[in-house]
């Protein structure tokens, strides 16, 4: 009896210790989202207002400046996406698309320049090619094209979700307009 009211008071300790480590790390990460926005982060606050001027010459240049900052304005753009201003909701979706498409891009010739392997790559179905095909810089090369032209299937198969269903999605984008077959 007193030994297991000993583990139970351990066991009671650690968890009282556990719970008061959470709560320690939670009010720093409290603290830390109260800190002011940086400057590089008010200019993307001040640039996504810009986006719903008057001037169509001023949302162009914001626009332009916010492609520009790429990838770094990306949680502010996520934020944007709600705004009530539709034009900045318009213009906030276009500028995402566009950065993901150049980080995309970007991903892409850096795994076809990576011939000897070294960096990790996270390209849907790329494991499953390179262990079947191969890994050389034709293989990169030719497996980099088909990404850039069926990512969404590939990232289909190699989640092994309804395949079927995207095949089929696929299939009747390519189909002539009109075809019945």
């Amino acid at each position: 009896m007193n030994r297991n009211s000993r583990t139970l008071r351990k066991k009671l300790f650690v968890t009282t210790v556990g719970v008061l480590i959470l709560l320690c790390l939670n009010s720093s990460v409290l603290v830390a989202q109260d800190e002011p926005p940086s400057a590089e982060q008010a200019k993307i606050v001040e640039l996504i207002k810009q986006l719903g001027s008057e001037s169509f010459q001023i949302r162009e240049q914001a626009q332009a400046q916010l492609l520009a900052t790429g990838l770094a304005a990306q949680d502010e753009l996520s934020k944007a996406l709600k705004s009530a201003d539709l034009e900045i909701r318009f213009r906030v979706r276009r500028i995402y698309v566009q950065l993901l498409q150049m980080d995309f891009q970007r991903r892409l010739t850096l795994f076809v320049n990576d011939v000897d392997g070294k960096l990790k790559h996270d390209l849907p179905a790329w494991k499953m090619y390179r262990d079947k095909v191969g890994s050389s810089l034709a293989h990169r090369k030719l497996f980099a094209s088909m990404v850039r032209v069926e990512a969404p299937f590939l990232i289909a198969i190699e989640a092994k979700t309804d395949i079927y269903s995207t095949l089929n999605t696929r299939l009747k984008d390519l189909q002539p307009y009109g075809s019945t077959a």
